[in-house]
């Protein structure tokens, strides 16, 4: 209805002064034809639909063409100076239609025009009006074309600007995966780490259970074996870890070969148990693990300061089990 408003109020201007005060009644009829032919036309374009038939599509700028063919005759032929509502489904098919819809109804501009000067001519329609026939035809291909051309520009640039915003977030959104991912294991990195823990903690869960665990003998491999067999235990282990918690955890990479697991919903026993499981997988070497579970009041940092402390237990004790736990926080 917005698209058609302009459209609509110029056609009702051309209608109203074209409206014949004191005329016959065959005028008359031919003014009410007109009419009726503008109202279909207008119930097509609210109506229809802009993805019909392509012959309705192109029926209501021909329809509204033969209205104004209607209405010259009716307004006393090329002197009722109405002709020049021809323009208005040219405008509208360049704005809106496809170039064959333009086409078509470029034809039906200059058969409005043409027909009445071959088939009636005389006084109505005289020989000088071949000169705004040619005028108003010309003009209406310039203005529909060079309409047409600029809104398919104006689309296409559009496009690309869609097209490009979707690129740019799609870039933001690898940049910000990369931000929180470490690169060599692909597990999320401190960074990630820290906002993951915070945000669990804030949230209240009922129970959260925090492990750090780190490589035994790491140093001694990358030394004795070189940097990359270290970067392939790093990997496997992640690897290896990562298929035995929940997908509820988070598994992170803080340092060299420092690693947290958050593990939500757990209380330390439950958390011990999980530790364990993750210290079996551990690939070509082994790891000491220390687990602390969140007492409800302490933050992040102290949360992980103690879950530290039992890893460092653990790596003293070695006493058969390499996970270690405090019982709860001092």
């Amino acid at each position: 209805m917005q698209r058609l408003a302009p459209f609509a109020a110029v056609t009702a201007v051309g209608l109203v002064l074209a409206l014949p005060w004191s005329a016959s009644a065959e005028s008359y009829a031919g003014y009410g034809i007109c009419w009726l032919l503008m109202l279909a036309v207008g119930a097509m374009s609210v109506f229809a639909r802009s993805s019909g038939p392509a012959w309705l599509r192109l029926g209501r700028p021909l329809t509204y063409l033969a209205a104004v063919g209607v209405l010259r005759e009716v307004t006393g032929g090329a002197s009722g100076g109405v002709g020049i509502l021809v323009l208005v489904p040219v405008m509208w098919v360049a704005l809106y239609g496809s170039r064959w819809m333009l086409r078509g109804t470029l034809l039906g501009v200059a058969l409005v025009w043409v027909l009445p000067l071959v088939a009636i001519g005389g006084a109505r329609y005289p020989a000088t009006g071949w000169r705004s026939c040619v005028l108003t035809v010309a003009l209406a291909a310039i203005i529909g074309t060079t309409v047409q051309h600029l809104v398919a520009q104006a689309r296409e640039q559009a496009g690309s600007a869609r097209r490009h915003a979707r690129e740019r977030e799609r870039l933001l959104a690898q940049v910000s995966e990369l931000a929180r991912t470490d690169s060599l294991t692909g597990l999320a990195n401190r960074r990630s780490w820290e906002e993951h823990v915070a945000a669990t903690l804030e949230s209240g869960e009922h129970a959260v259970s925090v492990a750090v665990l780190d490589l035994d003998r790491f140093k001694a491999l990358n030394d004795e074996s070189g940097h990359a067999a270290g970067d392939r235990c790093l990997r496997e282990s992640a690897a290896a870890w990562t298929a035995q918690l929940r997908p509820s955890d988070l598994l992170a990479r803080i340092g060299g070969d420092e690693f947290a697991i958050l593990l939500p919903g757990c209380t330390l026993d439950e958390a011990r148990v999980i530790a364990t499981r993750v210290a079996e997988a551990t690939a070509g070497t082994g790891c000491s693990i220390g687990v602390a579970e969140w007492d409800g009041k302490e933050t992040p940092e102290e949360l992980q300061r103690r879950a530290d402390l039992s890893l460092y237990a653990a790596k003293r004790e070695r006493a058969g089990s390499s996970v270690w736990a405090p019982s709860r926080a001092a």
